[in-house]
């Protein structure tokens, strides 16, 4: 089973300095032709892809739905592909106007702290597992699954044994899933390297 991973492209939080998490922001522009530019790339990978999973999240189901035009394929929503949610009450908020309000949750975030509402690392882990066992069942060859950077830095630390190096916006990865097995592979605006123990 070979799954091509996808990061969404840029969305409207980075440029207003906010915490995304599940905070729910569109695509930029430049997300939009970040997505558009990978194209090209997947096709040559030649791989018949059989359908599109992807985040809620307007920036994964936007990244995902141009996609889905591109190949033809079908599109479905897969919660538990969401983004982590890191920012807990201070999501979605503009950074200045979170450290004058919630200065003490800033300062727990800061420190790589649980903040108040957020989803800790371990629950995150368990998530991906489920989300990958769910995935590995629907009884598809090639599929492409559309999600969000800590998702990605969670299923190569936690799953694979690999450590991202680089996840740009758009970025994608193919994983191959032999039996107990997954090796990354091919990639596009996505680097890793083994997890040295």
């Amino acid at each position: 089973m070979k799954i091509l991973f996808m990061r969404h492209g840029e969305s409207q939080d980075d440029l207003e300095n906010r915490y995304g998490g599940w905070g729910d922001f569109p695509l930029t522009a430049k997300g939009t032709e970040q997505i558009k530019s990978r194209l090209s790339s997947i096709k040559e990978l030649m791989i018949p892809f059989e359908k599109i999973y992807s985040s809620p999240l307007k920036r994964a189901e936007s990244s995902a739905r141009i996609l889905s035009e591109a190949f033809h394929l079908p599109l479905e929503i897969l919660e538990y592909i969401k983004e982590q949610n890191s920012y807990g009450i201070l999501t979605g908020m503009e950074k200045t106007e979170a450290k004058s309000k919630y200065p003490d949750q800033v300062e727990l975030l800061d420190s790589n702290k649980f903040v108040d509402g957020s989803e800790r690392s371990e629950d995150l882990t368990k998530r991906v597992k489920r989300a990958i066992n769910i995935i590995k069942k629907t009884g598809h060859e090639n599929l492409i699954v559309v999600t969000h950077g800590k998702f990605l830095n969670c299923l190569f630390n936690e799953i694979l044994g690999f450590k991202l190096t680089k996840k740009e916006d758009g970025g994608w990865v193919v994983i191959n899933f032999d039996n107990s097995k997954a090796i990354p592979g091919e990639s596009s605006g996505i680097s890793y390297e083994p997890v040295v123990s």
